[in-house]
């Protein structure tokens, strides 16, 4: 630790993730970011440039030589096991980006070597908290509609028929719907009823079956926005399998438990299709439900017919302008929290553990798919 006592930060990775990281960092009264780790770092030298951090390496393993208290794990998903245990063993606490890892095992190994070595973790699961998620949470909490009975968690994420390939259309590579954007609904089910899913059942949707190598597309950004011209020839560039999902649907039995008499199901779902669809959590209760549908708040009484918006004192809308300053709001929020674990405070940031978790139920569900049967959950 510095002598200012702020933590010192090492960011691995020098993608849209770490700019995130390195804007909550630079926000956060308690850290600076004094390292930044990337295979190409002429990468890492543009995110050091703005936001003036002093370091740059090519290998991680050098940085952690460096007197850090933070490391922030922004790579892909199939490089963060190894690097999260080699900056644990370093005596780092660790902030990795979802998803944890690309297993289970890989994810057990991470969290055990967290709790052996006595450090704080976090996973970036974000998206708990928006105010309207937390808001939601606060009503379930209070018993506002009674003891949950059902929950649907929907994210409709559109995409073209034509994709540029990279680490998110890759399955070895931690790329798919499931492993990212339902990794954050899974948290954030789990987040609601605090408690685990017994089994699941369900399959991913391999709805593309190749995309396209195009050059200069290193940045994730830039390969989510590319198209082709309008008279463009797809010809002119080479193709590749597209491993990773598309979408997915499952159910999480999530059973009854000591808050909860009922037995509770949980509903998930996602897709690519044509054009963004809404993204929503329903929350159907013995005494009332709840709809969470993007930033607005909807509730329903058990005697009435129609939902009806909820009032926010403050929403995301109200935040930021565009999904960029939302995320990077939600980034700070996150980091803030962890850098409040560290300092021994009782908070409710996602761990190891809830990454292990989470990732276990993806494991199932693609198991299940495969053996078109339900999956038990330990």
């Amino acid at each position: 630790m510095s002598s200012n006592n702020l933590l010192r930060v090492g960011i691995v990775g020098a993608g849209w993730a770490a700019e995130g990281h390195a804007f909550a960092y630079d926000r956060c009264a308690e850290t600076i970011t004094v390292a930044i780790c990337n295979r190409t770092q002429s990468t890492a030298e543009k995110v050091a440039q703005r936001y003036q951090i002093p370091n740059i390496f090519s290998d991680y393993q050098q940085m952690f030589q460096e007197d850090l208290d933070i490391v922030a794990i922004t790579t892909p998903a199939h490089t963060h096991c190894q690097i999260a245990v080699d900056a644990l063993n370093a005596g780092a606490h660790v902030i990795c980006e979802k998803p944890m890892t690309l297993n289970a095992e890989e994810a057990l190994k991470m969290y055990q070597v967290a709790n052996k070595n006595d450090l704080k973790t976090a996973i970036a699961f974000n998206w708990r908290y928006t105010p309207e998620f937390m808001h939601l949470k606060k009503l379930i909490d209070d018993g506002h509609i009674g003891e949950v009975q059902e929950i649907h968690a929907h994210w409709l994420r559109g995409l073209p028929k034509e994709v540029a390939v990279g680490w998110f259309t890759r399955l070895e590579q931690g790329g798919g719907f499931l492993a990212n954007g339902g990794a954050h609904e899974i948290d954030r089910v789990r987040c609601l009823l605090g408690c685990e899913p017994k089994r699941v059942c369900g399959k991913t949707i391999h709805s593309l079956k190749h995309g396209y190598v195009v050059p200069n597309t290193n940045y994730f950004l830039d390969r989510l926005a590319w198209r082709p011209g309008k008279d463009e020839p797809l010809d002119n560039y080479q193709t590749e399998e597209i491993t990773a999902d598309m979408g997915y649907y499952f159910l999480a039995d999530f059973g009854n438990n000591e808050s909860n008499k009922n037995e509770t199901m949980a509903v998930f779902r996602s897709g690519s299709a044509r054009g963004r669809g809404p993204r929503s959590i329903e929350v159907f209760g013995n005494n009332g439900s709840l709809v969470l549908e993007d930033n607005q708040l909807l509730g329903c009484p058990l005697d009435k017919q129609e939902f009806e918006p909820i009032y926010l004192p403050v929403n995301s809308s109200d935040l930021a302008s565009n999904q960029l300053e939302l995320l990077n709001y939600l980034w700070t929020e996150m980091v803030e929290d962890f850098i409040r674990s560290i300092r021994q405070v009782e908070t409710s940031v996602p761990t190891f553990y809830d990454g292990l978790k989470g990732q276990q139920v993806i494991d199932a569900v693609r198991l299940s798919g495969r053996e078109n049967k339900w999956i038990q959950l330990t």
